[in-house]
């Protein structure tokens, strides 16, 4: 371990690991992101809100039935101190994983129609419930596999992996839409195809990676330390699927399905940033853990995470409408854009427990998570059994970024007791408070030039983007301001030499 690396090199290899990553991850998001123009042009908002609890519903049971799994083996693989070892501490995570899918696959044969029923009152919907169903069973044990390529530091493959994904999916979607009558249950047998496709490849090029050596003490210790993370993402999810089933419940389907889509436009942040910075984030924030540096690499890192999600936030909220009226021709989902800025704001904040929780995971004080997502869900379903029906998708996404912030807020306060991370609130708050000033600014800005619409979005964007360069960097502490100066005078120098 290289207790000598800078801060500057570390954060330079987050930022080309993660562009590697972040690259597949889109890869797989473009899967969601080229589906929305199918959402948006061939699925009525009562369609995809019933397609959207469905799948979240699914989501919650994976969520559970991984067993923690993906995040003991990223908690424990460098602790493994010959290759053999690893693959003994992988092959036994990846038993685990396959129990789960096992036992998840079964409950969705025995209660399918149960649970459909007290969905929907009706069994409509219930091949497309075992088809996602089964396809997020399968997705469990290939991620897995993702995790065991990032441990390998095998960003190559990982991409290409991704991209076989998106094709085979999208492929997959696309043709059975074409050749069977009901659109909700071929675009959820395409993802299952996806799936199966992806676990025979996974199968075939990591077989020398598993070696049949059961270790029921291994099982333990990643159970001790995985079943509370699993219990976590079954309450995380259930908190997102108590505030859709009061919204399908209270305003009807079909807000839901503004307000899934909504979601989905807020959740771009997470497939072009807080994913691919999670997958790289989660395997160094390990491997430099007992660095000299590693507190000011906490808060350096905490500090542009937000600051870059921020610029995003921005640029994303200020185009939405133009983005949306370049794939699709409909206003069916015209409604759900009131919630995209708010929900990418939750979804940023939420992002940023992938640093603030280190703390909790070096200790091993995973036991904490279920308890706060228990108690933000009490909070949610109260809000949501006796406001939902006043409120409307605005206030519904209103509570999500409450939610999130509430279990930020709660994981942050208990990790900092075990290590302490800074958050530089003089550079963020006013950034914030920046954004916000230039949103609104935008989009009087917009109304002031209907015409001439390439114009508006170069001079809109352009405007944007200078303000918050110039304002953002004259927030950042000074050592940063001469670092960046220095950076940039060198790269300037450089480029003049060439020339």
């Amino acid at each position: 371990m290289n207790n000598n690396k800078s801060i500057y090199s570390k954060i330079k290899e987050v930022g080309s690991h993660g562009m590697v990553y972040g690259f597949g991850t889109i890869l797989e998001s473009l899967i969601q992101i080229l589906l929305i123009p199918l959402f948006l042009n061939k699925f009525s908002p009562v369609e995809y809100g019933a397609f959207s609890l469905i799948q979240i519903t699914a989501s919650m049971a994976a969520a559970f039935f991984y067993f923690g799994g993906s995040t003991a083996l990223n908690r424990f693989y460098y602790d493994g101190k010959t290759k053999k070892e690893k693959k003994i501490w992988f092959s036994n995570i990846l038993f685990l994983t396959l129990f789960g899918s096992t036992l998840m696959i079964l409950i969705t044969f025995f209660f399918g129609e149960f649970i459909v029923e007290r969905l929907f009152g009706k069994l409509t919907f219930i091949n497309t419930f075992y088809f996602l169903f089964l396809s997020l069973s399968l997705t469990i044990i290939n991620t897995i596999f993702y995790l065991l390529t990032r441990l390998l530091k095998k960003s190559t493959w990982f991409v290409l992996l991704k991209l076989i994904s998106l094709l085979s999916t999208i492929s997959a979607i696309f043709i059975l839409i074409n050749i069977m009558n009901n659109i909700l249950d071929a675009t959820a047998l395409g993802f299952l195809l996806g799936q199966i496709i992806i676990l025979s490849i996974m199968l075939i090029k990591y077989r020398s990676s598993i070696v049949l050596i059961f270790d029921i003490n291994l099982i333990k210790k990643y159970l001790k330390f995985g079943i509370p993370m699993a219990l976590s993402g079954l309450l995380f999810i259930a908190i997102d699927w108590v505030i859709r089933f009061f919204v399908n419940k209270d305003l009807g389907t079909e807000n839901l399905g503004l307000y899934s889509m909504g979601l989905k436009l807020g959740s771009l942040i997470q497939a072009g940033f807080i994913v691919p910075f999670a997958l790289i984030w989660s395997t160094i924030r390990m491997e430099y853990r007992k660095d000299k540096n590693t507190v000011d690499f906490f808060n350096k890192v905490t500090t542009y995470f937000l600051l870059s999600g921020f610029f995003i936030i921005l640029i994303l909220s200020i185009n939405i409408n133009e983005i949306i009226s370049l794939i699709s021709k409909e206003d069916l989902y015209e409604g759900a854009l009131i919630v995209t800025p708010v929900i990418l704001l939750s979804q940023l904040i939420l992002g940023t427990i992938n640093i603030l929780d280190y703390g909790l995971i070096i200790s091993n004080k995973t036991f904490y998570y279920p308890t706060y997502y228990f108690i933000v869900l009490f909070l949610v379903s109260i809000f949501g059994y006796f406001l939902f029906s006043y409120i409307g998708i605005l206030g519904a996404a209103i509570i999500h970024l409450f939610g999130n912030t509430m279990i930020v807020a709660l994981v942050y306060l208990k990790s900092n007791e075990f290590f302490k991370i800074y958050i530089n609130y003089r550079t963020l708050f006013p950034s914030f408070v920046i954004c916000v000033i230039l949103f609104f600014m935008s989009k009087y800005f917009s109304h002031s030039f209907d015409e001439y619409q390439f114009w508006k979005l170069f001079l809109k964007n352009g405007f944007t983007i200078i303000m918050f360069s110039i304002f953002v960097f004259m927030f950042l502490p000074k050592m940063d301001r001469i670092k960046i100066n220095t950076m940039v005078s060198q790269k300037i120098k450089n480029l003049m030499k060439k020339w």
